[in-house]
């Protein structure tokens, strides 16, 4: 780290001058030794015993269910979506599936509403085929309705 060593070579002269007005110098010496070079040693990173991680929060089984049949199929979409784009996604495919959670809780499971949020969600994908959004959200709102009818949800 030459910076460090030049700062370290740095020395710091007062000019008597009023207090209020004293002034700082800097002056140069001379280098006593040539530069060492510094060989970069790997930081030890110790162990991550067991009660040092927090648990994860339980999430309701509703919730699960939901972002399960939101996420079925999609793994391979995931995995192609560029690094910048796939935390948004995940975030906004977990706020969706709350949203649907409030709606059914509530009771007030809205077809149209879930197969929008869905869509929007889905147009995230970069590149993607409209009708590929279309039929892919019809498809994840009908589980999502057929689990709800059957008692599942």
């Amino acid at each position: 780290m030459p910076a460090t060593r030049r700062r370290d070579s740095l020395e710091r002269v007062k000019t008597p001058e009023a207090p209020e007005l004293q002034t700082e110098q800097t002056v140069e010496s001379a280098p006593e030794q040539a530069p060492v070079q510094e060989q970069a040693v790997p930081e030890v990173v110790p162990p991550i015993s067991a009660m040092q991680i927090a648990p994860a929060p339980e999430l309701p089984e509703l919730l699960v269910e939901i972002e399960t049949d939101l996420s079925k199929g999609l793994e391979d979409v995931y995995a192609a979506l560029p690094e910048s784009v796939k935390p948004a996604f995940r975030a906004r495919g977990e706020e969706i599936a709350k949203e649907i959670v409030i709606m059914v809780e509530s009771g007030k499971f809205a077809m149209k509403k879930v197969i929008d949020l869905i869509r929007s969600w889905l147009k995230m994908i970069p590149g993607v085929n409209r009708f590929f959004v279309e039929q892919e959200a019809k498809i994840r709102a009908d589980k999502i309705a057929n689990r709800r009818e059957n008692g599942g949800i």
